[in-house]
């Protein structure tokens, strides 16, 4: 219990939900939402050591990113996952904590972007979809022949944006294969 009150601490102090916001050509705006922890009034180095425990002691998944304010540093998830694992050691305090439910509970904060965007469907971006194999093979197959992003993702029934990420896990992975030779 003391480890999730530090935790809570911490983001009702320093910490905010965001949600970037994109929309796309079919009337859907997607949502996405990401935890940052405002501590840019530490250096660089300091938030790198903060991060490392944090995430080791914690396991979270925090990463060091930059910002043009204080001294240029602070820390944010990254990935639905994270911010989700993150809110989810929070959950216990949400029912206590109404008035910050904007900032403890996901499905409230979508519930509020949905009445501000009454002529959109919102879609949240969730924990990715597993690619399988044929997938893979699909995707590298269309890229060779010359098919844009764009098409892959409608042939595969993706978003653009995963196919551009498992393009690159896919160029990360043949390069350490090829560095290994």
């Amino acid at each position: 219990m003391p480890i999730s009150i530090f935790l809570l601490t911490l983001y009702l102090d320093d910490g905010s939900l965001i949600v970037s916001k994109r929309y796309n050509s079919k009337q859907q705006l997607i949502v996405t939402p990401t935890i940052a922890l405002y501590l840019q009034s530490f250096s660089k180095s300091s938030l790198s050591s903060f991060c490392d425990w944090l995430n080791h002691n914690f396991t979270l998944r925090f990463q060091v990113a930059n910002i043009p304010n204080g001294l240029g540093y602070y820390l944010r998830t990254t990935r639905f996952e994270d911010t989700m694992q993150f809110l989810s050691r929070l959950t216990p305090y949400s029912d206590d904590l109404i008035a910050f439910s904007y900032k403890l509970d996901w499905t409230s904060r979508l519930k509020i972007i949905q009445q501000e965007h009454p002529n959109h469907e919102i879609i949240s971006t969730k924990t990715n979809r597993y690619f399988s194999p044929s997938e893979v093979e699909q995707l590298i197959a269309l890229e060779a022949a010359g098919v844009s992003i764009p098409d892959i993702a409608k042939r595969l029934n993706r978003s653009v944006w995963s196919i551009y990420a498992k393009r690159s896990t896919i160029k990360k992975a043949t390069e350490r294969v090829r560095d290994l030779k």
